[in-house]
Parts: C-alpha cells; sequence; structure tokens
C-alpha cells in the first residue's frame, strides 16, 4: 500500500464485505512474522478503524513490545560493535539488524528479529567470541574446533537481558553457496550503517542477493513452493533502492530459478512484472508450483518432504565423499543428539502443522 497507493481501497473493500477470518489472518501473518509490518501499514492508510478492536489492540500491542525489543537488540548491536573495534574486528551486520542500522524501515518495530547475525572475519570468529565471553555471554552448545570449516557461524550466545542471540558468522551463508557469495565482496562493498557511522552493514546490493539465498535456499522456498512473507517484504523495501532485477541477474544464479522467484514476489505483493531481458519466459516450475500449492496446501508438503530427502540423504552424502567441509558438516551432526531431536521435530512441524490457506471466508467454506 506504500508504494502502490490506490491498494489501500481495494483492501478497504476487502474489509468492509465481512469476507476475512480474522483468526486465520492472525495465524498466517503471525506465522510469517510479519502482523507488526500489517499493523502499520493498516495504521499509515488510515484502516485501523475498520478493523475489529480486539485486532487492532492486539496489532498495537505486538507492536509496542516488538518495538521495545528491538531498541534493546540495537543497543547491544552497538555496544559489540564498540567492543569489537577495540580489538581490531570490524563486524559488518546483517539481515535484520543490519537493515534496522541502515534505516530501511518506517521505524524499529517493522521487523520482528529472531537472532542478531554479525559477520567477523574467518580468521578472528573465536577471538570475537571470547571477547563477548568476558562481557558476560554464555553459549548453550559446546563449541569443536575441529569442525570449524563446516560451520556458518560460531553457536549462539546469549547474555541476560537481551532478547535475542547472537550469531557470530565466519560465512554471510552456508556451504553451498558461500563460492558465489563469500566474506571478500561483501567486507569489499559494505558501507556504514544511516544510524550509526561506526557501524557497518551489507551494500544494498549485497543484501538483495542475500535476501535472495537466505529465503530462496537456506528457507527452502524452492522446496515448499512457498517463501517466507518477511523476506518478501525486507526484499520488496529493497527495490526501492536498488533495482532487484538487474542485481540478481548480475548475482550468478541460474536465470530460471531467480526469474521464478521474482515472479512469485512480482504476483503475490502485485508489483510490476519480471521484464529484464534475461529472465523473459524463464520462470520454470517455480512459479507453477506456486500456484498449485496454493490451491492444494498440502501439495507443498508432498513436494518439501520428497526434494528435502533426496538432498540430504543423497546429495549430501555423496558431497560428503569428495569434500572435507561437508564431511564436517555430517560428522558434527551425527554426533549430536540433539540434531535428532529437531530433525524429528521438524517433520513432525511440516507433517500435522495447519496448511496455509487464503483468509477469505469464502474460499474456506
Amino acid at each position: 500500500m506504500d508504494m502502490y497507493p490506490q491498494r489501500a481501497g481495494e483492501v478497504l473493500d476487502v474489509i468492509k464485505s465481512g469476507d476475512l477470518n480474522w483468526q486465520l489472518f492472525v495465524h498466517v501473518a503471525s506465522n510469517h512474522l510479519v502482523l507488526q509490518t500489517l499493523y502499520l501499514n493498516f495504521a499509515r492508510n488510515g484502516l485501523l478503524h475498520y478493523l475489529p478492536q480486539d485486532l487492532c489492540s492486539h496489532l498495537k500491542y505486538i507492536h509496542e513490545l516488538n518495538c521495545e525489543r528491538n531498541k534493546i537488540i540495537i543497543d547491544h548491536a552497538v555496544s559489540i560493535n564498540d567492543l569489537f573495534c577495540m580489538e581490531g574486528i570490524t563486524p559488518i551486520f546483517m539481515k535484520g539488524t543490519g537493515n534496522i542500522m541502515d534505516g530501511l524501515y518506517s521505524c524499529h518495530g517493522e521487523r520482528i528479529m529472531s537472532d542478531m547475525d554479525i559477520l567477523i572475519p574467518d580468521e578472528r570468529m573465536e577471538d570475537a567470541a571470547e571477547i563477548l565471553f568476558g562481557r558476560g555471554y554464555r553459549c548453550n552448545e559446546k563449541y569443536d574446533p575441529q569442525y570449524r570449516l563446516s560451520m556458518m557461524h560460531y553457536p549462539p550466545l546469549w547474555k541476560e537481558g537481551l532478547p535475542a542471540p547472537v550469531e557470530l558468522h565466519r560465512l554471510p551463508v552456508s556451504l553451498g553457496y558461500v563460492d558465489r557469495f563469500g566474506c571478500d565482496a561483501v567486507n569489499g562493498d559494505k558501507k556504514a550503517s544511516k544510524l550509526n557511522g561506526n557501524c557497518y552493514v551489507m551494500s544494498d546490493r549485497h543484501k538483495i542477493i542475500h535476501n535472495f539465498i537466505h529465503s530462496h535456499f537456506m528457507h527452502w522456498a524452492f522446496l515448499h513452493s512457498m517463501f517466507f512473507l518477511r523476506d518478501f517484504h525486507d526484499l520488496m523495501l529493497l527495490s526501492g533502492r536498488e533495482n532487484a532485477q538487474k542485481v540478481l541477474a548480475g548475482s550468478g544464479y541460474s536465470s530460471r530459478r531467480v526469474a521464478g522467484y521474482l515472479k512469485v514476489v512480482a504476483k503475490v505483493g502485485g508489483l510490476e512484472p519480471v521484464s529484464h531481458r534475461k529472465f523473459k519466459r524463464k520462470w520454470g516450475f517455480f512459479s507453477y508450483r506456486h500456484d498449485k500449492a496454493l490451491k492444494w496446501p498440502y501439495l507443498s508438503t508432498v513436494m518439501f518432504l520428497l526434494i528435502r530427502g533426496v538432498k540430504l540423504y543423497f546429495t549430501l552424502p555423496l558431497k560428503a565423499v569428495w569434500d572435507k567441509r561437508y564431511r564436517a558438516f555430517v560428522a558434527r551432526r551425527l554426533k549430536n543428539p540433539g540434531w535428532y531431536i529437531r530433525h524429528i521435530k521438524g517433520y513432525k512441524e511440516k507433517l500435522f502443522s495447519r496448511p496455509l490457506k487464503s483468509c477469505r471466508k469464502a474460499e474456506i467454506d
């Protein structure tokens, strides 16, 4: 609605029709971590007083809580930056923390953060962890240096009073994607944040590429035939700074994969259609699967389980045969009892979770 003000009228028509299942609306938006984003969009476009009063109060409460939470996280991020700089370590803040520091959102409370992602020079990751240990941070998982090459980041670090863990990244993305998006490229193009000139964040171009890798591959969007609405919102805002089509056209990733992802983003967000010549008529299977998964939600689950099974139990072991990083990756998980619990829990959640449906009552009935 901020990009296309006329959409506010369309949303208002749907609200006034009484054709919305508000309980399901909250369920879907909450699962995608965009409740506070929707609240701000409704507020900026004068739609709040058309919502049920209890829902409006709930959304306001969620937003206020998130504002307080994010302020604490950002204050800690600045303090961590100062600590590292004194020790000759230049951190780069990524994802939600970096976006807030760089003024991407209308206010601190627009983005929910699950953790604080900080990119550290590879050779200084352990040093950075020791610095935080000396400041009262703790780690609930054992760090084993022999598996270092297989790790994207140090085990999460916690501190009393900090509502989110700190992840010290030696790599900006997981092993399968670091060859095209490594630390040297990110560090060479970093920029000072708008919130604090002493803190560095990714360039807007790299934020767009990182968003695509993180959402489409690391969050398994290409398996689910779906993507996280929080990631979509970030990409939409970043597109206001840089042309996402041009950036991703030069990212080195398959034009078919990128085109499918961009087409779904444009369709869901009502944005301008994909027009870059590199992506024309290259939507691939992803856009088709996305349409079918919306119509038949459990189809997404079946696709996910089938493709994920092939990748985890066939492709990954094959990679481990000739790449020591993947051997360490597999060994670290097989030796960790907690991994089996999380692995089984993940399958149970996927199999028995409530499928994504339309929030329109007529389509539910």
